[in-house]
């Protein structure tokens, strides 16, 4: 049976974005329906609820993300101390100095996102040190990183409801980049999740050739890397409309 496609905007509940549209002299109600969408993709970067629902916009939700969690994740401890100079400034980061502190974390993430009742969430994939982000000489290989990832999505998938989709989101960084299919073949088997699929990110996986100088050219990148996906192509159930030509 044919999907009803739904059409959404990025919102973030922060006084920015709020004052913006309030200047529009519209709620936000008006202002998504204004634009003829179905409600918004809210980013839930926090541990406990909004104290304002939006259940009744919100079709999904954006996770909290980390660009560098390995080092967290497998406790090494020579790496962390190396980009956070003391424990506050690792709590700071992570909300604990701790692996099972940051899992718990990530459980509390989700159930604050699931207050908003959501047809799915998004779980970006990859890891990238604040060294790595500027100089892109990367330690970890995009296996390693999907391997570790679904290792951390299955420690605390058993919070998600089977009937609530998750999306996990490429990045031009080591993991999901989705220009390997076999490291996304790899990837979903090692999840215990049944109801998952990929957010296609167009901005992101741009990014990954930084030769592209129009957006022509980024269009059929994109449709050349997502035919080489095989059968896995067909995991694609969201996209992230963007353009980025670095």
């Amino acid at each position: 049976m044919r999907r009803k496609t739904k059409h959404l905007c990025n919102y973030c509940f922060m006084p920015g974005q709020e004052k913006a549209i309030l200047k529009t002299g519209k709620t936000l109600e008006q202002f998504v329906a204004g634009l003829g969408l179905d409600g918004i993709e809210l980013l839930v970067y926090r541990n406990v609820p909004y104290f304002e629902s939006f259940e009744h916009l919100a079709v999904g939700v954006h996770l909290n993300y980390w660009p560098m969690w390995l080092a967290m994740y497998r406790n090494d401890k020579e790496v962390l101390s190396r980009f956070f100079t003391s424990k506050d400034a690792l709590k700071d980061y992570y909300g604990t100095t701790y692996c099972m502190g940051w899992l718990r974390n990530i459980r509390d993430n989700i159930k604050a996102a699931l207050v908003e009742n959501p047809e799915y969430l998004v779980w970006h994939v990859a890891e990238c040190t604040f060294e790595e982000v500027f100089t892109f000489k990367f330690e970890h290989s995009d296996m390693d990183v999907v391997t570790a990832a679904a290792a951390v999505f299955n420690r605390v998938a058993d919070e998600v409801p089977e009937d609530v989709l998750v999306l996990f989101e490429n990045l031009w960084w080591p993991g999901l980049r989705l220009t390997e299919p076999a490291v996304v073949r790899a990837f979903f088997e090692k999840i215990k999740h049944k109801n998952v699929g990929i957010m296609l990110d167009t901005g992101h996986l741009m990014n990954t050739n930084p030769e592209l100088q129009t957006e022509e050219d980024g269009i059929e990148y994109i449709l050349k890397t997502v035919k080489a996906l095989g059968e896995d192509r067909k995991l694609i159930r969201g996209l992230h409309l963007n353009c980025s030509l670095s």
